[in-house]
């Protein structure tokens, strides 16, 4: 009945299980924290520009500047774009020059994967998912440095994601 989820949990790779469940948990406590865009009574989404900006310029600097990062750098994640034809390719994005960027760029990686795009984690996938969580990492690090920005913090203590 169910014959396509046949092997989806011997297929994924631990860092992209430990990927999804960061970048779902980082979600809900950014909508949790302060950071949900959406209408009165309409869908909460999380606002990751308006974060974005509040880690700031100084975020942004480390992020380039760090080992862990540098793919983003160097080989940031494409795009699927749709062709003239309805079908769909992977395309070039700019370069990164902002906090706004790179935070959309871990967005890129999270789409690529949730969305099915990759059929194996190759090397640089992988690269690109140990970079996201480094990102993710560090801007819950940079909030709890910052009072205007601790509800995000604490709002992971309701994000557990719980099998039973």
């Amino acid at each position: 009945m169910n014959e396509y989820r046949v092997g989806i949990e011997s297929s994924l790779e631990p860092v992209a299980l430990e990927f999804f469940a960061t970048f779902s948990r980082f979600e809900f406590a950014l909508k949790r924290g302060g950071y949900a865009l959406g209408a009165v009574g309409g869908r909460a989404s999380p606002n990751w520009i308006k974060f974005a900006s509040d880690l700031g310029n100084d975020f942004f600097s480390r992020m380039r500047d760090a080992e862990a990062a540098k793919i983003f750098f160097e080989a940031p994640p494409k795009r699927l774009t749709v062709k003239p034809d309805g079908g769909v390719e992977f395309t070039e994005q700019a370069a990164l020059a902002n906090t706004q960027m790179l935070l959309e760029a871990v967005g890129l990686v999270r789409n690529n994967l949730f969305h099915g795009e990759k059929a194996w984690i190759g090397e640089r996938d992988d690269r690109l998912l140990r970079a996201s969580l480094f990102v993710l990492d560090s801007a819950f690090n940079a909030t709890q440095q910052r009072d205007d920005m601790r509800a995000v913090c604490d709002a992971f203590h309701h994000a557990k994601i719980n099998p039973h």
